[in-house]
């Protein structure tokens, strides 16, 4: 576990469950952002559900929010051809646990090759199947305005 790591989970606000499922289903998260950024497709695809859906609310210049939605695995292929690298960091992260399903939410900030892009709101749902916590869905928010981070380098991995 990375200084990454250690912030997320540290930061955690528990709102139910308990603290090792919740640092589990947490952990999980950061590990799709350490897999990410360094478009490992094949661990992405282990901690994911491949019919599971991701959500993006980007907002337009005009203030309307524009939604795109896709699977795992649509996105999944592409990020082995991206050659950008990408680093996601969030924060206020709050985690809550019942039973089998978890969420994960809390606000992030990007970096595309260390230049900051924008910044938003996230929620990561998992199951527990088998032992393991699996990313089945996640939608977020992309805005460039009012983003915390944007004056900062991103963290080192």
């Amino acid at each position: 576990m990375g200084p990454s790591s250690l912030s997320l989970l540290s930061a955690l606000a528990i709102t139910s469950g308990s603290l090792p499922d919740a640092g589990a289903a947490a952990a999980t998260v950061q590990s799709y952002f350490a897999l990410r950024t360094r478009r490992d497709q094949a661990g992405i695809t282990a901690i994911t559900i491949p019919t599971g859906k991701l959500t993006r609310i980007r907002f337009n210049e005009a203030g309307i929010p524009e939604f795109r939605y896709a699977t795992w695995a649509d996105l999944i292929p592409g990020i082995g051809r991206n050659p950008a690298i990408l680093r996601e960091v969030m924060h206020d992260t709050s985690v809550s646990v019942v039973g089998p399903l978890a969420t994960v939410s809390g606000s992030f900030s990007v970096w595309i090759d260390a230049r900051f892009a924008y910044c938003g709101a996230n929620t990561f749902e998992l199951v527990n199947q088998n032992g393991r916590w699996l990313i089945v869905n996640v939608t977020w928010t992309e805005r460039t305005t009012e983003c915390p981070g944007a004056a900062s380098r991103p963290p080192a991995e």
